[in-house]
């Protein structure tokens, strides 16, 4: 260890007997101050690191829970849609059972129907994926 000073044995002048002496070497204690500095600036770096980094990880986390709000509202709003399109639907059903229009005109709405169904499940599905990137955005931010 760094701070422990050094031992020798040293003969008395004019004795064969040895006496166990003790020197200060200060070159080692200041080099012990200075690593111990050097350390906790170290540390203290690292942890500032880690601080900025889970700092951003959290703004990342709360901009794709903002995003997921607001495409929850969107589907909201596409499925309130949705459902007075079905009624539409419906509707146009009825009249080409009654013969009141042509095949090829009940096709077209048919066509508009499910291409709106389409869409909202296409939706669901991209904040399912946008769900999952904020759990994972989360799980990060925990470590």
């Amino acid at each position: 260890m760094a701070e422990v000073p050094t031992q020798r044995r040293s003969y008395i002048h004019g004795s064969r007997r040895s006496r166990p002496s003790v020197s200060l070497n200060t070159g080692i204690l200041y080099q012990a101050k200075r690593d111990k500095q050097r350390n906790a600036a170290r540390r203290r770096s690292i942890e500032e690191k880690g601080a900025l980094q889970a700092a951003r990880a959290r703004g990342a986390v709360a901009k794709l829970y903002a995003t997921y709000l607001l495409r929850l509202e969107a589907l909201k709003s596409h499925r309130e849609l949705l459902a007075i399109d079905e009624q539409l639907f419906r509707m146009e059903v009825g009249r080409y059972e009654r013969g009141e229009i042509s095949p090829g005109d009940f096709l077209k709405a048919k066509r508009g129907w499910l291409l709106k169904q389409q869409g909202v499940r296409d939706m669901e599905l991209e904040l399912a994926v946008l769900r999952q990137e904020i759990l994972v955005g989360s799980f990060r931010v925990g470590r």
